[in-house]
């Protein structure tokens, strides 16, 4: 049998997981051979990737990503119990900054009923308005919408230019309030467990009875914490929907919202939307 010449080998196709594995293996390598000290700056490891080859748009992204991970990764006791006190989904966009900026404005404004808090050098925060339509249309859930994004404290994003087609989007929701208030509920049950407990012992009740309000109270304090748990993965979820919306061109930017109406106006069109269309 003849032997296959060099050129008449196929040549070894590498997986993508053993190419993953190779080029952050080649990455190491590479970096050990520096004098890392305490770690780079942004623009040393900019000139880094140049170096090795790698585009700055590319390191560019993935040091937000790593930003927004390192910075609102859950951590601690509390969070696993509760849950975190601020979520954020970030995501890179082929769309342009200026698009995403209108879009999302125009989105967090007129359909999920929120309105500026303040504007910074690198993005815009939203709390929930309180005039009386928007509370209302949050009440009654009109069109089947929850409105979660409106039980966040705010609402922050910011969007990072990556190039003049593609921006990074990292939407924060701050939750602090919902945190402290069922950290408090949960602290007044505990107590309120262990002060029974405590009166059951003065009272001369045996130990193993003036047990039962303590446990029951530290139960019950866990559910209220525990509880929370529901609210921020409705928030995660609501936060994806948008940068999925932003991301497949269904959020749009627009012209500003419709003429002022008056709230019994706005309330009125709503209620008709939601009827059959035979009764219209």
């Amino acid at each position: 049998m003849d032997d296959q010449t060099p050129e008449q080998v196929p040549a070894r196709r590498i997986d993508r997981q053993a190419l993953e594995r190779i080029i952050l293996r080649a990455a190491e390598l590479q970096t050990r051979e520096r004098d890392l000290g305490e770690g780079l700056t942004e623009s040393d490891l900019l000139a880094l990737g140049e170096e090795v080859g790698i585009p700055k748009s590319f390191l560019h992204q993935a040091m937000l990503e790593e930003t927004s991970r390192l910075q609102y990764e859950s951590s601690g006791l509390l969070d696993r119990l509760m849950g975190p006190s601020h979520i954020a989904a970030g995501r890179t966009i082929s769309r342009s900054k200026s698009d995403l900026d209108r879009a999302l404005a125009r989105w967090m404004t007129e359909v999920e009923l929120l309105t500026v808090k303040r504007r910074y050098a690198d993005g815009t925060s939203w709390e929930a308005r309180g005039d009386l339509f928007s509370t209302i249309k949050r009440a009654l859930g009109f069109g089947g919408r929850r409105y979660e994004l409106a039980r966040a404290k705010e609402i922050r994003g910011v969007i990072t230019e990556l190039d003049s087609e593609s921006s990074h989007v990292t939407l924060v929701a701050d939750m602090s309030t919902s945190r402290s208030q069922h950290l408090t509920e949960a602290a007044v049950a505990v107590a309120g467990g262990a002060v029974a407990g405590g009166i059951a012992v003065v009272l001369g009740f045996a130990l193993s009875f003036a047990i039962i309000p303590i446990a029951l109270g530290a139960g019950i304090g866990t559910l209220i914490a525990r509880s929370r748990l529901s609210g921020v993965e409705k928030m995660s979820v609501g936060l994806e929907r948008i940068n999925d919306g932003l991301e497949r061109h269904e959020i749009k930017a627009g012209e500003p919202g419709a003429a002022a109406q008056s709230p019994l106006k706005k309330i009125a069109d709503e209620i008709r939307k939601t009827l059959p269309a035979d009764w219209k």
